[in-house]
């Protein structure tokens, strides 16, 4: 029993912010803890704890515990003080999702009320967010994005969620299919760029165009005049080819609020090719960090006298 004990307490010592109570392992404090999702009654903390790191941890109010993984036998128990910083957690999740201040959101029905999103703007290029949908298990899911962009929304609805809620939609009917279809009529009908008009925000529907890589100079003319800064178009077919920017030279805040599709090149398919010049395609509004090591480049000026050449350029687009 002794050496039991003495046991015990070389293991207290050894992470000071531990302790037990019989079987129990308890935690003393937790630095920092946030939430943005919450399953059913479970929410998915993000908790950083002393020689523990940064993990992801499941937390059911009443239990006293957080879970890390399936198994009861990773439960970490909650002091009175670990208690009070995941009770303000998880209240301050519940304030962000409520219905009082959804009601400032635009609301998304991407079916039938089952899977919705709501959305606020934050500033011309940002956004906070709420998604709610069912599970595998027909559990409902909450997922709060305090700060995202459109982008990083579009492809969350389009891929992050596409496994769980597909299911809900007799086949051929899921309109997920908008959101992956880059085309005109496609983008016309995606339910973000119908609510976006219902509400009046037509910032929102030229945004849409040039995330999904659609948008007409005239999209891009008057995208360019809101901003006050210049937007590329996509050039006609002729221009359906490769230019070697070198890389030193560009612009790439242009490139993104262009909606180009910037692609990344690992260095084990580098033989012949470079990092020191992109491949651009100005028609498909694309790019590659790499090009043939031989290539004739040219500056990212010279690549914007394109646009000029072209019948689609504007004053208020290069």
């Amino acid at each position: 029993m002794q050496s039991e004990k003495m046991n015990q307490e070389k293991r207290v010592m050894k992470n000071p912010n531990e302790y037990r109570i019989g079987d129990r392992l308890y935690v003393e404090k937790i630095k920092s803890c946030s939430c943005t999702e919450k399953r059913g009654n479970e929410y998915l903390l993000w908790c950083r704890i002393h020689q523990r790191g940064d993990k992801y941890y499941l937390y059911e109010p009443g239990t006293g515990y957080l879970r890390h993984g399936p198994s009861a036998h990773k439960s970490l128990y909650l002091s009175e003080a670990a208690q009070q910083t995941v009770d303000h957690t998880v209240r301050q999740f519940d304030e962000e999702i409520s219905k009082e201040v959804l009601n400032y959101y635009v609301k998304v029905d991407i079916y039938e009320g089952k899977v919705t999103l709501w959305y606020r703007r934050l500033s011309r290029s940002h956004f906070a967010a709420v998604l709610t949908y069912p599970n595998d298990e027909g559990v409902l899911c909450k997922q709060y994005f305090p700060v995202t962009s459109l982008e990083s929304l579009i492809r969350e609805l389009s891929y992050g969620l596409s496994a769980p809620w597909r299911k809900l939609f007799p086949e051929g009917t899921c309109p997920i299919e908008e959101l992956h279809n880059g085309t005109p009529e496609g983008v016309e009908r995606n339910p973000l760029y119908i609510s976006a008009g219902a509400s009046g925000d037509v910032l929102m529907q030229k945004q849409l165009k040039i995330v999904y890589r659609v948008a007409s100079p005239e999209d891009c003319a008057w995208l360019a005049e809101k901003s006050g800064k210049p937007v590329l178009p996509a050039l006609p077919e002729a221009y359906d080819k490769e230019y070697y920017v070198r890389t030193d030279t560009i612009d790439f805040n242009l490139l993104h609020r262009s909606g180009y599709r910037l692609l990344h090149r690992p260095y084990f398919g580098m033989r012949g090719s470079t990092h020191e010049a992109y491949s651009f395609n100005p028609h498909a509004k694309s790019g590659v960090d790499a090009a043939p090591d031989e290539a004739e480049t040219i500056s990212f000026e010279e690549y914007l006298e394109l646009f000029k050449q072209s019948s689609f350029s504007s004053e208020n687009q290069v």
